[in-house]
């Protein structure tokens, strides 16, 4: 599968998805379908990271397809970190996060981005201390 998802910690507190080179929407449906499954088990929330450094392009229909998918997820994600190798990449990230705060019900999730999965983490443990 072109978009990998598993848990990063043997705790069960962060699912990662990793996207390799090339990916289809169809695949990014089913991550997100198997993330949904994943967190259907889970007695608490948890923390996704998406990985998309090694994916070389995107398919079109980005952030159509991004917003059906915060629509649709399935509660229990509380912090979403989008890891970002490219700046014109985060730079569109920044522009579109406020768009769909404003336009997307996400019952509580928060979304950011990083450069890399160590920031990323950093981010996570950083938000937890400050929610306890």
């Amino acid at each position: 599968m072109a978009i990998s998802v598993g848990w990063y910690d043997g705790a069960q507190t962060i699912l990662i998805w990793r996207f390799g080179e090339s990916w289809t929407w169809d695949e990014y449906y089913a991550a997100l379908e198997q993330t949904n499954q994943v967190l259907r088990r889970c007695s608490q929330p948890v923390a996704l990271i998406v990985d998309t450094r090694e994916a070389r392009s995107f398919p079109r229909g980005l952030l159509t397809h991004a917003a059906n998918g915060i629509e649709t997820r399935q509660e229990g994600i509380w912090l979403a970190v989008v890891v970002i190798g490219h700046p014109v990449l985060r730079a569109i990230y920044d522009h579109f996060l406020p768009i769909a705060e404003r336009l997307l019900p996400r019952q509580g999730l928060k979304m950011t981005h990083a450069d890399d999965v160590e920031s990323a983490l950093r981010l996570i443990e950083t938000r937890l201390a400050c929610e306890v």
